[in-house]
């Protein structure tokens, strides 16, 4: 029985929202690996799922497309979406994001060391 629980739990997606800067994420078991994979949100709307190296980046309008597109088997995954876990409950407050890096007003390169491999940016 404990080897059909396990197979059991193959493809089963385990939402991963330990990391503040990364709350999309899911955990696919697949023969006592766990492979990682993060949807990621463009400056533009747009969400793409942040995978291995060499797996083509595709943008989807919605989280609804990105999950449609990738419950499809053979689309670069190491198994396909095949379950999907809902919350018992909402979170309190919205996901909120990092805060942007803004640079120091005062850091303004004039003590850069030129010396290696720089690139002059000029003002707009």
């Amino acid at each position: 029985m404990r080897g059909a629980a396990r197979q059991e739990r193959t493809g089963r997606d385990i939402p991963h929202s330990g990391q503040r800067d990364h709350p999309r994420s899911s955990l696919p078991l697949k023969k006592k690996v766990v492979y990682t994979y993060r949807i990621l949100q463009t400056h533009t709307g747009n969400f793409t799922l942040q995978a291995s190296t060499g797996v083509e980046e595709k943008f989807f309008k919605t989280l609804k497309e990105l999950i449609r597109h990738y419950k499809k088997k053979n689309q670069g995954l190491a198994t396909h979406l095949c379950r999907s876990l809902k919350r018992k409950t909402l979170p309190d407050q919205p996901l909120q994001r990092a805060e942007p890096v803004v640079p120091n007003e005062d850091n303004d390169y004039e003590n850069v060391d030129c010396s290696g491999d720089y690139v002059v940016v000029l003002p707009d």
